[in-house]
């Protein structure tokens, strides 16, 4: 739980309860007590600790804003779920605790063939990747995406579902000491270029890349900043930019070559989608949710590598990611 806004490492704590001290004695007709099996620490959880993510739970509260869960006993009015099912929330939060109770109807059965591993991660980053493929703009078989921060999980998808579609992909990263570890890694994931923010600058490099497959329809920008400038530029007439994130903190500058080249300028939210479609959309939400499980059950998309620790290691996941992701195993 958190009590109070902070660095991660010094605000989350660690509270153990009595069931009766936080569970009711008999579900409403439409709740569920559900076990947490497993739960992602992202990006937004850590946002969410230091009180700057774009929404602010009240204190004191569980955070965490993804993983899954098995459904231990429904209320007499639930029809979609039974004991046993694997089950995720999108629009839940608090996923960082060993058992709560939920509404039935914000809740969607995943299915039990999938690693709980996997299924942890299924509700936010493959579904961005796959949302804004799908929505932005209307890619055919070999047109080009661009997107910075590749080796981000949301950039790990995006590399696979531009590889399932037909579509060719660049992928920016920063220079660092194992930047050939990965763009090993974003290799085996299907990228087709993979070149550092000095590279993307750099014309000899680029206008090859460019010549070969063709300038770019849309960006996919969790970084902003220069870097996004930078992408844009090379974005064709009438290319969308997306962003998704500002990892470096710095702003989205627009340059006059957009206006000239008429560019859109757009944005994106997973928990914006989710919250426009529940509840009387839900059917959008279980058919993308089944999709992208039948991708991982298929060996289509894999996730980018997981380290598994205990609440009592997070620490290191708040230290920062290694080129991992870190999943806390929280039911054994």
């Amino acid at each position: 739980m958190i009590e109070k806004f902070g660095e991660p490492s010094d605000c989350v704590k660690l509270l153990t309860r009595k069931a009766d001290q936080v569970l009711p004695k008999k579900l409403s007709p439409k709740q569920i007590l559900v076990q947490h099996l497993a739960a992602c620490v992202n990006p937004a959880d850590i946002n969410v600790a230091q009180g700057v993510y774009g929404v602010k739970p009240t204190l004191p509260t569980v955070i965490g804003n993804e993983g899954i869960t098995r459904v231990l006993e429904v209320g007499p009015e639930v029809k979609d779920l039974k004991p046993g099912d694997l089950a995720l929330g999108v629009s839940t939060l608090g996923y960082w605790q060993s058992y709560s109770v939920q509404n039935s109807e914000t809740f969607y059965k995943v299915d039990n063939d999938l690693e709980i591993a996997t299924a942890a991660q299924l509700k936010v980053n493959p579904c961005t990747a796959f949302r804004m493929i799908k929505d932005f703009v209307e890619l055919k078989p070999g047109d080009v995406i661009i997107q910075n921060g590749a080796n981000s999980a949301v950039g790990v998808y995006a590399i696979q579902f531009a590889k399932c579609w037909g579509l060719k992909s660049i992928n920016v990263i920063r220079d660092r000491p194992n930047k050939s570890e990965i763009i090993d890694e974003l290799k085996s994931f299907g990228a087709d270029h993979v070149i550092t923010e000095g590279e993307l600058r750099n014309v000899e490099i680029l206008s090859p890349i460019l010549k070969s497959i063709g300038k770019p329809k849309l960006l996919l920008n969790c970084v902003s900043g220069k870097n996004a400038s930078d992408c844009m530029r090379i974005l064709d007439n009438g290319g969308s930019s997306v962003t998704y994130g500002f990892m470096s903190k710095q702003p989205l500058t627009i340059g006059a070559q957009s206006m000239f080249k008429d560019h859109q300028i757009k944005f994106f939210w997973m928990s914006r989608w989710y919250n426009e479609r529940e509840p009387s959309k839900r059917g959008e939400i279980t058919d993308m949710l089944n999709n992208i499980a039948d991708m991982f059950k298929r060996g289509i998309i894999r996730p980018k590598s997981s380290t598994l620790i205990d609440f009592e290691e997070r620490n290191l996941a708040f230290k920062g990611s290694n080129n991992t992701k870190y999943i806390f195993s929280i039911s054994k």
